[in-house]
């Protein structure tokens, strides 16, 4: 499992994500991730250019779990609530707790 953030200083969001791959094509990193439209998350994706993908050890589970099960609309801080701390790089939103377990990618779609 991952988690994947997107969004700004101002309003962000993060989800578990536990389909799609990494890896490198044609000489550059790749990552391909499913998220179903009704996800809260998605908005931030499909409005911005960039999101992280991080990766946290087992300590983690429990918060990976409640990021998978709670969406983030309406609550103040889904970060906060799921015991992770918030951090930003580029103003990309990502968890402290994964350290150099994260990845920053541009977004693109195919539609």
């Amino acid at each position: 499992w991952a988690l994947v953030s997107a969004g700004d200083k101002t309003r962000c969001n993060t989800m578990t994500v536990s389909w799609g791959g990494v890896g490198v094509l044609w000489g550059k990193n790749v990552v391909f991730i499913f998220i179903r439209d009704s996800r809260y998350t998605k908005e931030f994706l499909d409005n911005g250019d960039l999101f992280s993908l991080s990766f946290l050890n087992e300590d983690y589970r429990d918060a990976l779990n409640y990021c998978g099960s709670h969406s983030g609309r309406g609550e103040e801080d889904k970060f906060a609530a799921a015991g992770l701390t918030k951090a930003f790089r580029h103003d990309i939103p990502y968890p402290d707790e994964a350290g150099q377990r994260r990845q920053f990618y541009r977004f693109h779609t195919d539609g």
